[in-house]
């Protein structure tokens, strides 16, 4: 199913995508551009929504996979640079403050085998798919872990009011409250692992919003 929209935990290097069922994935590690699908490292704002971007990292647009941050990528450099050369457009792109602007254009050249003073607009659709496979290395492009962890969909208590056990999407079953705080930990459980200076660990809605959303809605 495609995603439809996308936050990022800078903090623990996460991406969590949503798509159109509610069914979510996170993208944990690797690197920012992985996380993000944006080869390119593009900046969030009109032109990235505009071509498909479902979230920002804060600075960086989030995509909802490969194939449309790469067109997002091709895109972008033809509408703002299809009358500059290659050499102009990834000096603007990628300025020396953030990058060796000498030696990325040496491994541009070395890997497409590009003229680096032709016109971008001039490029084949081969010359072009080499530019961005070279952007994509170059911005370090590295897969990190892809997991799919289950929401909780209901929850039991006990006399005194306490959850003790949590439902998952997908099975009819119960689970104890130890078992699932193991399984949040492990990235299993769409959900907060919260532990407290006396008591058991117990689990709390994500993202962690408010101290009251511990799953009390759903107890049945």
């Amino acid at each position: 199913m495609p995603f439809i929209s996308a936050t990022a935990n800078r903090k623990k290097l996460t991406v969590t995508y949503v798509d159109n069922k509610g069914a979510i994935t996170i993208r944990t590690g690797g690197s920012r551009a992985w996380r993000n699908n944006n080869m390119g490292d593009m900046e969030y704002g009109a032109e990235a929504k505009a071509n498909g971007a479902i979230g920002t990292d804060g600075r960086f647009a989030i995509y909802p996979d490969e194939a449309t941050g790469r067109a997002a990528e091709k895109a972008s450099l033809i509408d703002n640079y299809g009358n500059k050369s290659i050499t102009d457009a990834i000096s603007d792109l990628t300025p020396d403050k953030e990058n060796n602007l000498a030696k990325y254009l040496a491994t541009v050249k070395k890997i497409t085998g590009l003229d680096l003073s032709r016109k971008v607009a001039s490029l084949k659709t081969a010359e072009m798919n080499s530019l961005l496979d070279a952007i994509k290395q170059l911005e370090g492009w590295k897969e990190g872990t892809e997991t799919t962890p289950k929401k909780v969909t209901a929850t039991k208590k006990n006399k005194d009011g306490e959850i003790i056990s949590y439902q998952l999407e997908g099975s009819s079953t119960f689970i104890s409250k130890a078992d699932a705080v193991q399984m949040a930990e492990d990235g299993e459980i769409y959900a907060v692992v919260v532990e407290p200076k006396k008591g058991d660990a117990y689990l709390r809605a994500f993202p962690d919003a408010s101290t009251g959303d511990n799953f009390d809605s759903i107890a049945v």
